[in-house]
Order: structure tokens, then sequence, then C-alpha cells
């Protein structure tokens, strides 16, 4: 059930990309989906989201589905040395890899797709560390 949401999630954002916004929404579904499965299988994810990005943006193929698949080996390499299953590191490294491919792949406004990329990357990675963190309240806990 969490797998079908993360990839509607990510046909979503491939085809709000692709047609409406410049923000890069699937880096963005790429990396939360990297940070909170970490599991090898989101390469071929990665690779098959860049190409369809390419093909429904007519861009050269491949060149989404080399950056996304270099944003992928980048959080796996570093998963040893840095806590890549917390908020900060998700929504930091969404900023600098979103920072350079906005940088590499358009000519629209940085700073504007820059702060919606930080509040998309920070309610992304937010809200599962949000309901972690506070216990459920059970009738055995509960006061009134």
């Amino acid at each position: 059930m969490i797998l079908a949401l993360y990839f509607f999630s990510l046909l979503l954002a491939i085809g709000l990309e692709a047609t409406i916004f410049s923000v890069p929404l699937t880096l963005v579904s790429i990396i939360a989906l990297c940070v909170m499965q970490r599991k090898e299988w989101v390469y071929i994810v990665a690779v098959a989201a860049g190409l369809l990005l390419d093909s429904l943006t007519f861009r050269p193929l491949g060149v989404n589905a080399l950056f996304f698949l270099i944003a992928v080996g980048l959080i796996f390499l570093y998963q040893k040395k840095f806590e890549t299953h917390h908020m900060l590191f998700g929504v930091l490294f969404s900023l600098v890899a979103s920072g350079i491919y906005l940088v590499l792949f358009t000519n629209e406004p940085f700073v504007a797709s820059m702060c919606s990329v930080a509040g998309l990357s920070s309610l992304i990675f937010g809200l599962p560390f949000f309901f972690q963190s506070f216990p459920k309240k059970t009738p055995a806990n509960f006061i009134l």
C-alpha cells in the first residue's frame, strides 16, 4: 500500500513537472523514496522516471535519468557516513540537488523555485518524522 502511494506520487510529480511546474518535483520525490525506503530498486525507479520525464519534456533522452541516478548514488554512498534517515538530511540534500538541477536544466527564477522546493521537501520529510515522534494516545495513557 505504501509503495503504491510512492509510485502514484512519483507519477503525479512527473506529470506536473512535465506540464505545469518547472520545479524539480520528480527529483524531490525520488530523493524521498530513496531516503525512506533505502532499497536498491530505487535505482531502477530513478532511471525509469528520468527517461519518462525526458520523453515528456523533449529533452535529450537520458539527461534526467543520469542526474537522478547520480543523486540516488550519492545518497547510498553517504548512507553510512551521515544519518540519511534524518529529516534534516533529506531537506538539505533536496535543496542542494534541486539547486544544481535548476542551474543545469532550467532558465526559471532560481529563488522562487528554491523556496518552493524548501517548503515541499520540508513537508515531505517533516510529516513522517512529526508523526513518529509523538506517541499515539490510547485509552490507557489518555488523561482527561
